[in-house]
């Protein structure tokens, strides 16, 4: 999956998210939405739809920091990567087996993608 994304060590958190949603992308036939919002409410940090046209829309927390966005987007991109079973918006934490699994695989990911990144500031925006 690393090789997959192609991150050079000095890409930022914001260029490393932007290129997961290329991946992400790619791997769902090219009808894709990505979009950041508020999610307090919910109780969720991100979530991928299957739409009846056949797109599909991630929404994640619009957090501050980039970091915290990059790790909701590679934790969505696992779902896909472990081809997890689509089920109804309902999560009950890491407790769950699938939701620890992607969570897991988005944190080596993270790791593996940023190990080697210069230190510097974390970038706000987008």
């Amino acid at each position: 999956m690393v090789a997959e994304l192609a991150v050079p060590p000095d890409a930022s958190h914001q260029a490393t998210a932007r290129r997961v949603c290329e991946v992400i992308r790619d791997r769902l036939g090219g009808r894709l939405e990505v979009c950041f919002t508020p999610m307090t409410d919910a109780g969720l940090s991100g979530l991928t739809l299957a739409l009846a046209d056949g797109s599909y829309l991630i929404v994640c927390a619009d957090s501050p920091r980039w970091y915290h966005r990059l790790q909701i987007l590679l934790h969505e991109l696992a779902h896909i990567v472990l081809e997890h079973e689509r089920t109804p918006c309902a999560r009950s934490g890491f407790a769950d087996p699938v939701e620890r699994d992607a969570e897991e695989f988005a944190d080596a990911l993270l790791a593996a993608l940023t190990e080697r990144r210069p230190r510097r500031g974390d970038e706000v925006g987008w």
